[in-house]
């Protein structure tokens, strides 16, 4: 599949200097259990992003994580970018029904309830989840459920 503009499989450091943003592309599941167990055992959020070629809206929401840097300052998340169609067992196992969608995975880790947006969200309102709920535990945006 492709990747979203600025996304590389070995990962792609999007900010100058403090590296803050790495956004990955998930090949399989266990690349996305491997990829969010290591970042938020170091305390680092996960944003698991499901897109796909087709979807016209997933690419607003791809430039809108690219910039998340400018809202953002210096404090660190990791991005994985799920191609809905190449990984289709991941999207229907997390009951993915909408494109796009996204799961923030606080540094909690994914034991505990992910919060999930439908459609197109701003970059600033990706920041506020982020900020003001890193840990999600018990946060219900519209359906919390365990990762994995």
């Amino acid at each position: 599949g492709k990747h979203i503009s600025g996304a590389r499989p070995d990962g792609l450091q999007l900010c100058k200097g403090g590296a803050t943003i790495t956004m990955t592309v998930a090949k399989s599941d266990v690349d996305v259990e491997k990829e969010v167990g290591e970042a938020t055992k170091n305390g680092i959020p996960v944003i698991i992003y499901f897109t796909a070629d087709y979807c016209g809206p997933c690419k607003l929401v791809a430039k809108e994580l690219q910039r998340l840097d400018l809202v953002r300052k210096a404090k660190p998340v990791k991005i994985l970018t799920v191609d809905s169609q190449s990984s289709g067992s991941l999207a229907t196992r997390l009951g993915i029904s909408a494109l796009p969608t996204l799961l923030f995975v606080g540094t909690a880790g994914p034991s505990e309830p992910v919060i999930r947006t439908q459609g197109v969200v701003s970059k600033q309102m990706i920041a506020d989840i982020l900020d003001n709920k890193l840990h999600f535990a018990g946060t219900d945006l519209t359906r919390s459920k365990r990762l994995f």
